[in-house]
């Protein structure tokens, strides 16, 4: 007899079904996909595997049940492909039940579901057993589609992005499975780009990584000439799609940049231009193509233009991926020459404007970034990333001002839903055992322990984002700080957290009253024109912007003395006030900031390749009141200098972000105020232990070179002072060690912190708060996998071979611990011991991969951070560094992935 658990699976129960294996009209997770599949995400949920399997009793007729999983990272492009995956369903077989049992379950049937985002079709391969596999695909109104080679190719790429972009796993779907890393070698990498090229085409369909652009409801006309403006403005192109993005991802994660420039630079893929035969004369007069042995050379193409040749823009602009690499790479001159030859031939690109102003910036030219930012904002005034480009360029050069109207001409849209997701809700907890398989780590079931580590993480994500205490441990018995748990920047989108770096470098510039002083000379609330009934267009009259956070007129920092930036945060109705405000920080402008000149040796602007002058009409940016040449438009320091463009109105989404960067500011002060107090008892002991001879180091080990919280804003902890709070004569800032030692608070009012410094770009802070996290897991013994992997990740970014690698371990201990408790939990044991860390969450969930050799595999997170680590100071350094401090449990596997290295031409894996 059997159960109804397949070995190392873990199912979802869908209920009864009939015979032949449908549900009731309108129930089970099948008849939930098929009703909203015409509002799935941009991508579309993972793959969805339905089993139908048979209970037949000691007596009665048999009887169906439904049971469905989820799986990313499995090959999609074919049938046989598909086949593969639920071939190794019945190999794995069902789980022996209970001897006590009256009866047993068969396999009867899989159905294998999978999303083609370009054609926004379900494909479903069915197999009934004994029996072979039928492949269909069935768009929204259920109509079924027979396969072809180019559907089965839209649908390998379309997966490949899931996996990319690590769909599924926020929010977490059902009993989740991921096979990682995909495509798993060189040969599936291989025939994955070919399908890629094959649909460029369509790529757009998939949706646009760029919030603003728009995706048509045909194919666009091939090919798109180069200057094309008016309607095509928001169109989505191939290089703004989520396909292009993810395929970007896939090579940039895991720092293999010269991979990713030789496919994007390919000219047999992505030509800047296309041959197009030459015509010539026939008898009658009517043109007739060339043959091919009688075309002019290459040099005669170019001289005489006997030969013409047109730009196609969607294929040359996907080499701005190529430049992206090489950016990335740290190769500036590269990545301007590639971007220069882009916008030769396709000036309407805001995407490749956008990557220019990064390019130049990295090249200290600030004025050149504006300009690249504005001409990037006049080709496709949709883009929300380009405007919000070009407001971080405004904001460096210190016009914050106009960095404002940048960000508030910009359309963010609202994160996406996903109501096939909400449907399964109700029924996630009906799920099988998952019993562990008896060969563990056999290629028939993956990982053959019956967890997965997407599911894993992910579940340890969703405690630790609500933890109010329990799951932090013994140290967090005590519950945690309200206003660190409800903190609203926590749940921002991609888009918004980009703005939100654009105003904190304002924050750290001028401070936070200031910054409301500039938004005030910009804006008028929405509150402000219902009151008024409409906005005038001076704006004499409008009252000032008011940032809901509190009711009173100036903000109340609970618990805490020391403000952030030397004050308090000011409620919205003490703005206006000029009192205390700090005066802008000088801002040395580069040469040639601001001239109207024509600049050579680079990109030129878009108005260069226009036929008309750009004087005669309003362009996008100047409508919002932007100029090339303006100088302190906004800025406290020199407010006379402000441009006198009408107040617009605040738009509503950027009201909100200033709003939750207040209550981020609130709790940045508890937490100096915090510091400051533990600071001056610090200064009071070193000095009293002076007095008595006993002298105490005024530096202890790991203290903070910046020491001081400035008054822009500074991103250190606050100076140590006197009793009566005034400066004290020693900077003493306390180790992670001893703030540990000392604290009160639960791991998670850590972690919090450490994300809440880092949305401000306090790294040291985040970097000792982080630290106190793992410390605390460790005297607790509970996970600390998010505070080591930020750890890890920002080791490796700056080359630190050391704690890369003692973080690498710590990380991949923590996740055999998780593993071995699920395990422990499949096969009706005690909780396995999961090893010191601390508590966590934001890590990526498929942190864990199945691996076909019985050994698990390090998580993902441990090989991005070591191939980032490679390309910083080679490989050869962190193999020695590996040996020696990995130790005889991890390091083996530390070097398997560094071996990967060199056959997936890591960068630096030749040095």
């Amino acid at each position: 007899m059997s159960s109804d658990s397949i070995v190392s699976v873990i199912e979802v129960q869908d209920g009864a079904v009939d015979a032949d294996g449908l549900s009731e009209a309108g129930q089970g997770a099948r008849n939930a996909r098929q009703n909203t599949l015409a509002s799935f995400p941009a991508l579309g949920p993972p793959d969805l595997v339905y089993t139908v399997k048979r209970y037949r009793g000691l007596v009665g007729a048999p009887t169906y049940a439904g049971y469905y999983h989820f799986v990313r990272g499995v090959d999609v492009s074919s049938g046989g492909a598909v086949s593969a995956y639920v071939v190794s369903l019945i190999n794995a077989g069902l789980a022996p039940a209970a001897w006590y049992s009256g009866g047993g379950y068969t396999l009867h049937s899989v159905e294998f579901r999978t999303y083609n985002a370009l054609s926004k079709m379900d494909v479903v391969a069915s197999v009934s057993l004994p029996g072979g596999l039928n492949a269909v695909a069935v768009d929204a109104s259920g109509a079924r589609h027979p396969m072809t080679d180019e559907l089965w190719a839209e649908t390998a790429i379309s997966a490949a992005a899931r996996a990319a972009l690590s769909v599924g796993e926020a929010p977490l779907y059902p009993a989740l499975r991921v096979f990682q890393p995909f495509p798993g070698s060189l040969a599936e990498e291989a025939a994955l780009l070919v399908s890629a090229v094959s649909t460029v085409r369509r790529w757009p369909f998939a949706g646009s990584a760029r919030p603003g652009l728009t995706v048509g409801t045909t194919e666009p006309p091939f090919p798109i000439p180069s200057h094309a403006g008016g309607a095509l403005s928001t169109r989505v192109t191939p290089a703004d799609s989520r396909i292009a993005a993810a395929l970007s991802q896939h090579f940039e994660d895991f720092s293999r940049y010269d991979p990713a420039v030789a496919f994007f630079a390919n000219d047999k893929h992505f030509p800047l231009r296309v041959r197009r035969p030459a015509m010539v004369r026939g008898r009658g007069g009517e043109e007739a193509d060339t043959p091919p042995s009688d075309q002019p050379s290459r040099e005669q193409d170019g001289e005489n233009g006997d030969t013409p040749t047109e730009v196609d823009a969607d294929l040359a602009e996907m080499r701005l991926f190529a430049a992206s690499a090489q950016l990335a790479k740290g190769d500036v001159s590269a990545a301007r020459a590639t971007l220069d030859a882009i916008l030769e031939v396709v000036p309407m690109s805001s995407a490749a404007w956008a990557l220019s102003s990064r390019v130049r910036l990295c090249a200290g030219d600030v004025a050149g970034a504006i300009r690249d930012g504005i001409a990037g904002a006049n080709a496709r005034p949709a883009d929300a990333l380009a405007w919000v480009t070009l407001a971080d360029c405004l904001a460096i050069a210190g016009r914050h001002g106009d960095a404002l109207r940048a960000l508030n001409a910009a359309e963010l849209p609202p994160p996406e839903l996903d109501p096939f997701l909400r449907s399964l809700l109700p029924g996630r907890r009906r799920t099988t055992s998952g019993s562990v398989a008896s060969t563990p780590g056999s290629a028939d079931h993956g990982g053959g322990d019956g967890s997965d580590g997407a599911r894993i993480f992910a579940t340890r994500l969703r405690e630790e984002k609500n933890d109010r205490g329990a799951a932090s441990g013994a140290a967090g018995a005590s519950g945690v700080d309200e206003m660190l748990a409800e903190l609203p920047a926590k749940l921002m989108t991609d888009g918004e957290r980009a703005v939100c770096a654009v105003l904190v470098r304002m924050l750290d510039a001028i401070g936070w009253d200031a910054l409301l002083m500039v938004r005030s000379d910009c804006f008028v609330m929405e509150a402000d024109t219902a009151r008024e009934g409409g906005v005038d267009g001076s704006a004499e009259g409008a009252s000032s912007p008011v940032v809901n956070t509190t009711s009173g007129s100036t903000a109340a920092v609970p618990g805490g003395e020391t403000p952030v930036n030397g004050a308090a945060p000011d409620a919205p109705d003490d703005m206006n006030s000029t009192a205390g405000v700090p005066s802008s920080p000088e801002i040395s402008n580069p040469p040639g900031d601001g001239a109207t000149d024509d600049h050579s040796g680079g990109a030129r602007s878009l108005d260069n390749h226009s036929g008309t002058d750009s004087t005669a009409r309003i362009t996008p940016v100047a409508a919002v009141g932007i100029t090339e040449d303006g100088v302190g438009s906004g800025s406290p320091a020199d407010r006379s200098s402000s441009t006198t463009a009408p107040k617009a109105v605040c738009k509503t989404w950027l009201d909100y972000l200033v709003s939750s960067m207040y209550e981020d500011l609130r709790a940045l002060a508890v937490w100096s105020a915090e510091e400051a107090a533990a600071a001056r008892a610090l200064a009071a002991s070193a000095n009293a232990a002076a007095a008595n001879g006993a002298a105490r180091s005024a530096a202890p080990t790991g203290a903070s070179e910046d020491a001081d919280v400035e008054a822009s804003g500074g991103t250190s902890t606050p100076t140590a002072g006197g009793a009566d709070g005034s400066t004290g004569s020693m900077n003493i800032v306390r180790t992670a060690e001893d703030t540990a030692a000392a604290t009160k608070r639960p791991a998670a009012d850590w972690l919090r912190r450490a994300q809440l410094a880092a949305r401000f770009s306090r790294a040291a802070d985040a970097a000792r708060a982080y630290e106190v996290v793992t410390i605390l897991a460790s005297k607790g013994d509970f996970p600390a996998l998010t505070a080591w992997c930020a750890r890890m990740a920002n080791a490796a970014e700056e080359g630190d071979a050391a704690l890369t690698i003692a973080a690498a371990v710590a990380v991949t201990v923590t996740a055999d611990g998780l593993r071995s408790a699920a395990v422990s939990s499949a096969a009706g044991g005690g909780a396995a011991n999961t090893g010191g860390g601390g508590s966590g969450s934001g890590t990526s969930s498929s942190d864990l991969s199945s691996t076909t050799s019985g050994a698990l595999a390090p998580p993902i997170a441990v090989r991005r951070a070591l191939y980032r680590l490679v390309s910083k100071i080679g490989l050869r350094r962190v193999r020695e560094v590996a040996n020696k401090s990995a130790g005889a449990r991890v390091g083996p596997r530390l070097q398997s992935v560094l071996l990967d290295a060199v056959e997936w031409h890591v960068e630096g894996f030749d040095r």
